[in-house]
Order: C-alpha cells, then sequence, then structure tokens
C-alpha cells in the first residue's frame, strides 16, 4: 500500500501545483497530463549495462549533459494519468489501461539483489554514495 500511496500523492501534488484538485478514491479514475516540476520529479537513473545493477548512475534532471553528451537536457516532463481498472485484471478494454509489467525481464536481476545496487549492505547519501536498492524499480 505504501507504495501505491507514494505514487498517488504524486499525482495529488502535480495536480495542486497547477491549481486543481482531486480527492484520493478519484484519482485511479482520471485521465488527463499534467506537468511534473521540482521536487516532484521522481529520480531519474540511467544502467551502462542493463543486466549489472552496480552499473546504476543517479542522472540529475537540470544536469543530463554530464551522463549523456553536450546538447541533452531535460525540457518538460510530464504524467499522463489513465484509467487503472481493476487489478488484478487491468489488461485492457473496459478493464482499463495495462499496467506496466516486465521490468524483471530488462532488468533480469530487479528480484536477487537484496543490499544496494552498488553491492554495499549499507550506504550513505550525505558521502554522494548511491542508495539505490532493486525495490526501487518494482512495483
Amino acid at each position: 500500500m505504501r507504495r501505491q500511496r507514494t505514487a498517488v500523492y504524486l499525482v495529488e501534488n502535480a495536480l495542486a501545483a497547477i491549481g486543481r484538485k482531486a480527492p484520493f478514491e478519484k484519482i485511479k479514475s482520471l485521465t488527463d497530463t499534467v506537468p511534473v516540476r521540482g521536487n516532484l520529479i521522481p529520480t531519474l537513473v540511467t544502467f551502462s549495462d542493463l543486466k549489472n545493477p552496480k552499473t546504476a548512475q543517479i542522472v540529475r534532471p537540470d544536469d543530463l549533459q554530464s551522463v549523456f553528451d553536450k546538447g541533452y537536457r531535460t525540457h518538460d516532463l510530464s504524467l499522463t494519468l489513465i484509467p487503472v481498472g481493476l487489478w488484478p485484471f487491468d489488461f485492457g478494454g473496459p478493464l482499463g489501461e495495462p499496467v506496466t509489467r516486465g521490468i524483471d525481464r530488462q532488468l533480469s536481476w530487479v528480484n536477487n539483489v537484496s543490499n544496494y545496487l552498488s553491492g554495499r549492505v549499507s550506504c550513505d547519501p550525505q558521502r554522494g554514495e548511491s542508495c539505490l536498492q532493486a525495490v526501487h524499480f518494482r512495483r
């Protein structure tokens, strides 16, 4: 429930940022596209090797050039809201749009990493260490 609530807070806060309110119980049926700005932007990550979680690198939205090269920048980010349907039957049609599935096919390690992606058992963000965990890539 916590992860679902976190996603709902993003929607609530993105709507609030443009002056709109949506009650929690209505969010699952909304259809709209809203801008995502500032501290609402989720953590962006890239991998130099999708098969190796230790190659994860956090990308600051305001500094894409340092990772991808000159000319790359974040222009706009938006959140598209779609009706979610009735889980686990959310595979389209009158039951709503399908939920993204298959992350484990792209990131084969996602169900096997128990500590931080760096391989460490602890992390200290104050020292600039990445505190990414496999759970950050799962629903």
